[in-house]
């Protein structure tokens, strides 16, 4: 005679109880445990791990300053990604009033070096006759981006009017971080007449980013521990509950137990 642990998913058999219930959440967010055997003795152990299926993304935003003191045609300034982001627009600081238009360059890399070198540059974006907000104030750029920028890797980025001018703040260093949040940083950069002319450094850009990311996962079992898997010893009808909850705040969790079956070998 001996115990046998079987993992049966189904409440009805009782033979394993599973639930999943979303706490609250602004995004969706589902968690499920699955064990790395069928079936164990008494005693054995098995390797329990919290899967976040389609884990989802959220949408972020990060300002430097819009208290300017100097102004140019344009910023060039670099952004470092610390998790993997998709730059989906800015806010920048032109001149109050009707602005005809504005370019968006990009270039992987930093931009010290290519300041004047606008075959380095991509234009991914012109967006013509918008109206400036106030002064002091974020103007959002019309258009959407999608640049990619995979984690511990720096981009720079090129924002000029064309013939209007921008304002923003002298600045300590280029390559200085300004400011940064869990996912990105915004380094100080220069002030560019247009287009790829002469440099004034350093010079902070009155700019909001905005990004996207793929949400990132805290894990919290019963046990104590704070990893995606465990290792659970098959002891009776313990359970194992593990609660995760993302980047964005976004909460979930997941209760597993093992019930045992007698079974008799003759």
């Amino acid at each position: 005679r001996r115990e046998v642990f079987t993992i049966i998913r189904s409440m009805i058999m009782l033979l394993l109880f599973y639930t999943l219930s979303p706490l609250a959440s602004n995004a969706q967010l589902t968690v499920n445990i699955t064990a790395n055997r069928d079936s164990f003795c008494f005693g054995d152990t098995t390797l329990l791990t919290a899967n976040v299926p389609g884990l989802p993304t959220f949408n972020g935003n990060l300002i430097t300053t819009f208290a300017n003191n100097n102004g140019q045609s344009g910023n060039m300034f670099d952004i470092t990604a610390i998790r993997d982001v998709i730059i989906t627009g800015f806010s920048h600081h032109p001149n109050a009033g009707n602005v005809p238009g504005l370019e968006i360059y990009y270039k992987t890399g930093t931009h010290v070096g290519f300041e004047n070198n606008a075959a380095a540059w991509t234009l991914i974006n012109t967006a013509n006759n918008f109206l400036a907000s106030p002064v002091g104030t974020p103007t959002p750029i019309p258009g959407t981006l999608s640049v990619f920028i995979p984690a511990g890797q720096t981009f720079a980025f090129y924002l000029t009017t064309t013939g209007h001018g921008v304002n923003y703040t002298n600045g300590t260093a280029v390559g200085n971080i300004y400011v940064q949040d869990a996912n990105i940083q915004i380094r100080e950069g220069t002030g560019n007449a247009y287009p790829f002319g002469t440099v004034f450094n350093p010079r902070i850009p009155n700019i909001e980013v905005f990004y996207r990311s793929p949400a990132s996962i805290s894990y919290l079992w019963s046990t104590g521990d704070t990893t995606q898997s465990i290792i659970a010893t098959a002891a009776g009808p313990t359970p194992y509950i593990v609660r995760v909850i993302d980047s964005s705040g976004a909460r979930a969790r997941d209760t597993i137990v093992l019930l045992g079956s007698n079974v008799i070998i003759d």
